[in-house]
């Protein structure tokens, strides 16, 4: 499963601070706006628009039904046809018909003459039509075992690369409010320069910072872009649903997961194939139906006989040795995928689960020290005007006043994500 990881933005103290006029009610204003948007805040050339009417389901809809897999989905429909068709058929194999005639006309031409046509078909084995019809029906649930396998998928794909852009767009925002931050701050200091409050030498620091959240915002904005250019050529779509927090969903105790179904109907495909084989010998026994018209010598009358004869092939099983182990040794490598994938299963089941338990106790101790810094931020706020803070100790704690702000937004979309891969792994698919 694949798991997209941002990069934080340092945040140095004179980019943090808008001089005394920074308050907590702004930044919690610039935050929310942040936090709330339905808007995908993407640069133009990025090319992929918000569309409120679409769901992320049909956006699975459209992708599955143009994934290259469907031609694998197709194949495995003609192999259950064929099945199908051989076990509903009378004989186990083509009937053959032969016509055979003979005369004397070279030799010692009496008259002679026999004409014989003969019906043979190859039979049923004993229990081998009843497994064919078996390996038919089971071919058949595979290819819809692998379209439900396909369509999971399809929804884990559309929904890590809509959350990554979710993530992805938050963490631009954040850089250009910070940016944004840097700019007035850097105005107000010229101002201040102007005056002679301040030297020159604390605007050419600002101005540094003022590049580096440049090339900061750059660098988000080329991850944004790239997240969006990934689900274009996933979805071929240059439109997007919102991305919304799920719900955790419960599901029945035991039941499969669409790979571990998938792989448990491989498995009973190839233990009735094996079971059919096993069943038939290399060369099947025939039933004959023949007719034969003859007279030996001219003037006398012509005789018709009807004649039914059974062939039985000695030694067939020996035959057929080679087919029998190719089909056991298919049937083993499906037992073994099927005890990889319930391996898998149980392994990914655990690791959702404990990352939900690990996002919420994160979720709970990023909110608590948000909570903590933004009471720090407000009494270092008056400590400061009143001439208790310097200015580098308002900064201070000014500056983990907003890094908490900005690990409790992200900390929020990580536990969205986990929702999202816990839902995913269990089966549970977006509509």
């Amino acid at each position: 499963m694949y798991k997209f990881h941002l990069k934080t933005f340092w945040i140095s103290p004179l980019a943090l601070c808008v001089g005394a006029a920074l308050m907590a009610g702004n930044v919690m204003a610039a935050t929310d706006s942040v936090s709330q948007h339905d808007e995908l805040h993407a640069p133009d050339h990025a090319q992929v628009t918000v569309d409120k009417t679409l769901t992320m389901g049909a956006v699975i809809d459209l992708v599955f039904d143009h994934v290259p897999e469907q031609h694998m989905a197709k194949a495995l429909d003609a192999k259950g046809d064929a099945y199908k068709a051989q076990a509903s058929k009378l004989f186990a194999g083509s009937p053959e018909l032969s016509l055979r005639y003979e005369n004397d006309s070279f030799a010692s031409d009496i008259g002679q003459r026999e004409y014989e046509g003969i019906l043979s078909a190859p039979v049923w084995m004993p229990g081998q039509k009843k497994y064919s019809r078996i390996a038919a029906s089971s071919s058949r649930e595979q290819a819809e075992q692998y379209r439900v396998r396909l369509r999971w998928y399809v929804a884990g794909q559309v929904r890590e690369l809509l959350w990554q852009i979710k993530m992805t767009d938050q963490s631009y925002r954040l850089a250009e409010k910070e940016l944004d931050m840097v700019v007035s701050f850097k105005n107000q200091v010229e101002r201040s320069v102007a005056l002679g409050e301040r030297s020159k030498q604390e605007l050419l620091l600002v101005n540094q910072t003022l590049l580096e959240k440049q090339m900061a915002i750059k660098e988000a904005e080329k991850e944004l872009v790239d997240s969006l250019l990934a689900y274009r050529s996933f979805t071929g779509l240059d439109v997007m649903p919102p991305v919304s927090s799920e719900t955790v969903a419960t599901v029945p105790a035991g039941q499969d997961t669409p790979p571990v179904a998938y792989a448990r109907q491989v498995a009973e495909v190839q233990r009735a194939e094996a079971t059919a084989v096993n069943k038939k010998w290399a060369t099947a026994p025939t039933v004959s139906l023949g007719v034969k018209r003859s007279r030996s010598e001219y003037g006398v009358s012509a005789s018709n006989t009807v004649n039914v004869g059974v062939s039985i092939p000695i030694g067939g099983r020996d035959y057929n040795a080679r087919e029998r182990a190719e089909a056991a040794s298919a049937l083993a490598v499906a037992e073994r995928d099927l005890k990889l994938a319930e391996r898998e299963q149980a392994l990914l089941f655990h690791e959702v689960e404990h990352e939900l338990q690990t996002c919420d106790l994160q979720e709970k101790a990023a909110k608590a020290h948000w909570a903590a810094s933004e009471t720090a931020q407000s009494s270092g706020k008056k400590a400061y005007e009143l001439g208790e803070y310097s200015l580098i100790d308002f900064l201070r704690v000014q500056e983990t006043h907003l890094e908490s702000i900005r690990q409790y937004e992200i900390q929020k979309l990580e536990c969205g994500l986990a929702v999202a891969r816990h839902n995913q792994a269990k089966g549970v698919l977006p509509q």
